[in-house]
């Protein structure tokens, strides 16, 4: 059976990156009746709306909080379908197979959720979204401290933690502790809907602290998938510390 999932874009002025995200979900090679795109806005000046137009059977609500942990918890009470996948506007599926492969892993009834465990990275990017592609990780601390959930090229694995881990063809089953728990929940990011629900209280939603809670719980079956997914992190040092800044502002 192909599974129904709920996409949720957050967003705000995003037109620099937003037309590539879309284009990259909708030439995916899976049935269109089976996905919903939710974007959330939080009140866009620089033409994303209208970028939003070209897109019919887009589901668009405001974001009048306007952070994106709002947006995502927004379009998480909206989802309607029993997956439902995180992906920021600055996100760029790769291959027309992506959401086949990434949504695969859940025919296991364990696996709670499933990422790509790659980067992908193009030659023409600032160094700055090469460095961050390379190294699995925007954030050097989580390099240090081995939390990171993307292939790192120096260590040549998704996690410098101690995970335990097993082979499923396409992708590694990984069953997570809270000692051994890496930053997983962002960038294409998928979860079971119910699951994602159960943790969320409250009118925001920290991807990384959410599967944290499920975690603890004993929700810690994750898949990590032989796929790629493109980061259009920022096009200079200026971008790279207005967003952290503005995520640690968020937090």
């Amino acid at each position: 059976m192909v599974p129904k999932v709920s996409i949720v874009i957050p967003t705000l002025n995003s037109a620099r990156t937003l037309r590539r995200c879309l284009d990259s979900i909708s030439s995916q090679a899976f049935p269109r009746s089976h996905v919903e795109i939710i974007v959330v806005d939080a009140g866009s000046t620089d033409g994303t709306l209208g970028i939003l137009r070209d897109y019919p059977g887009i589901r668009v609500f405001p974001n009048p909080l306007r952070t994106g942990e709002a947006g995502k918890r927004v379009g998480l009470r909206h989802a309607r379908y029993p997956l439902l996948g995180l992906v920021d506007s600055d996100n760029i599926l790769v291959g027309r197979d992506f959401l086949r492969k990434v949504l695969d892993p859940f025919r296991d009834p364990e696996v709670v959720g499933s990422e790509p465990r790659r980067f992908a990275w193009d030659p023409a990017d600032h160094v700055l979204n090469r460095y961050c592609a390379l190294m699995g990780v925007n954030d050097p601390l989580c390099y240090t401290l081995g939390v990171y959930d993307r292939e790192n090229v120096v260590t040549g694995f998704w996690t410098g933690l101690d995970v335990k881990w097993e082979e499923r063809g396409t992708w590694h089953k990984a069953w997570f502790t809270p000692d051994t728990n890496p930053t997983v929940g962002a960038n294409a990011f998928f979860i079971r809907t119910r699951d994602l629900k159960n943790a969320v209280k409250g009118d925001y939603l920290f991807d990384i602290d959410a599967v944290s809670l499920l975690i603890s719980r004993g929700r810690n079956a994750y898949a990590m998938v032989d796929a790629d997914v493109l980061h259009l992190y920022g096009r200079g040092v200026g971008d790279f510390v207005r967003k952290q800044t503005r995520r640690v502002k968020d937090y």
